[in-house]
């Protein structure tokens, strides 16, 4: 049941073409992690004032994201990359109505080294120890006033946590890198705490 404040929340929540609780309760099921409804919002927001023609997302998961930037930005040529086959599949399934669209099953440094697409909007929603290597190779394909989003930099409290074991302590060693990167000279980015932490940062 949504509390007095999200109630509030969504009567404004003008920019978000659909919510669709049955494939977010699917996606859980699966265990995979649905893009947040604070984070759809804006991104819908910036893709309504700006004219993105080509977007990379890297991490469909099962394909609701990728919908999502279909539905906001029906213009757009859109790749998504997912490296686990099946939610591929899933993603695949799901955006087939979605002509803008294409799902790749990949990693995205691999395809990243091989491509020489230009893009415009890049959404990071996958390893969090890969956002630094992703952002290397996809900087170069960018051009002034590209955008990147990044999702889930709290990685659900780790990169605040005292408490860490080896794994998380690797990980939020990487993402740390990619944040001294993200705030370089190079790009104009802030951080907004909204769901789990969300970059945006715009390339001069």
């Amino acid at each position: 049941m949504l509390s007095s404040k999200e109630k509030f929340i969504d009567i404004y929540r003008k920019n978000t073409p659909f919510v669709d609780r049955e494939y977010i309760k699917f996606s859980k099921e699966l265990g995979v992690i649905s893009i947040e409804d604070d984070v759809i919002e804006l991104i819908s927001y910036i893709a309504k004032i700006n004219n993105f023609k080509n977007v990379l997302e890297v991490g469909s998961g099962i394909g609701y994201s990728t919908k999502i930037l279909s539905k906001v930005m029906p213009e757009a040529s859109i790749i998504s990359l997912e490296k686990n086959e099946e939610r591929a599949e899933y993603a695949k399934r799901y955006t087939s109505d979605c002509k803008n669209v294409e799902i790749i099953n990949d990693d995205a440094i691999t395809y990243l080294k091989n491509s020489k697409k230009q893009i415009d909007f890049l959404f990071l929603d996958g390893a969090k120890s890969k956002y630094l290597e992703v952002l290397d190779l996809a900087t170069p394909l960018m051009i002034k006033g590209s955008v990147i989003i990044a999702d889930n930099i709290f990685i659900r409290g780790k990169m605040y946590s005292e408490d860490l074991n080896r794994r998380n302590r690797t990980m939020v060693k990487k993402l740390k890198l990619f944040l001294e990167s993200i705030f370089s000279e190079e790009f104009d980015s802030i951080l907004i705490p909204i769901s789990d932490g969300v970059i945006y940062a715009k390339k001069k």
